[in-house]
């Protein structure tokens, strides 16, 4: 069996932790987010929350169409079980390169494109401040110096929705907002915006039919029929 596969077959087991203690940030589902930039479409977003016997995973799909990178990239992220989930496992992928698979060593550390599960637990106290580490999914190096700043409810943007800033250095380098039950619903990142919307369509609209397959390619390994699973 392949690794989703198996962890299909642990979520119908499972009866293992208290689903009832989930946070609404870590409902089980599917996400879309469309990235902007300039106010062109180059590109979307596809999160999806498992729950699993042990834990949740957090799988996302990250395509571009225009800017510095024209492609795709895939994280896969093993938390243990809420209601304070903590990261134990990650696995990173340009395109159909072999994945960079990372245990966590370093308490602090997130990595780069795998923030969700953190911006998510961050408490909406005004000026409160939680250091970090950034952890770079291609290389497994940690950069120390990083820290997420929660900022407030933003009428310029949103008045329902919550910022948090990431600072690297000293310097801002991205920008998230979080509606009331802590779910993400826009990131402004390196020049680009990301904006959840409510549907696959939306967040693909016209983007190279080539590009948009890769949603499709990528999501084959988790729809595979596990042996033995029919239904009564």
């Amino acid at each position: 069996m392949t690794e989703k596969r198996i962890a299909r077959v642990w979520k119908r087991a499972s009866k293992t932790w208290d689903r009832s203690r989930v946070p609404p940030a870590f409902d089980e589902g599917t996400r879309w987010d469309r990235v902007e930039q300039a106010g062109r479409h180059i590109g979307a977003r596809r999160r999806t929350i498992s729950h699993l016997e042990d834990g949740l995973q957090i799988d996302e799909v990250f395509a571009l169409a225009e800017g510095d990178f024209v492609g795709f990239w895939s994280t896969s992220m093993h938390l243990t079980a809420p209601p304070e989930p903590t990261w134990t496992a990650y696995s990173f992928a340009v395109g159909d390169n072999d994945k960079i698979s990372i245990e966590r060593q370093d308490e602090s550390a997130i990595p780069r494109f795998g923030i969700y599960s953190t911006l998510a637990q961050v408490p909406f106290e005004a000026g409160h401040l939680k250091a970090t580490s950034l952890l770079d999914d291609r290389s497994g190096m940690v950069q120390e110096d990083c820290h997420l700043v929660s900022v407030g409810w933003d009428d310029e943007v949103n008045g329902q929705w919550w910022r948090i800033d990431q600072y690297h250095d000293g310097d801002r380098m991205a920008a998230y907002w979080l509606d009331a039950q802590h779910r993400l619903m826009r990131s402004d990142w390196e020049g680009a915006t990301l904006q959840y919307v409510e549907s696959e369509s939306d967040a693909l609209g016209d983007l190279a039919p080539s590009l948009s397959g890769v949603f499709a390619d990528q999501q084959s390994d988790s729809t595979e029929e596990v042996p033995g699973d029919e239904q009564p």
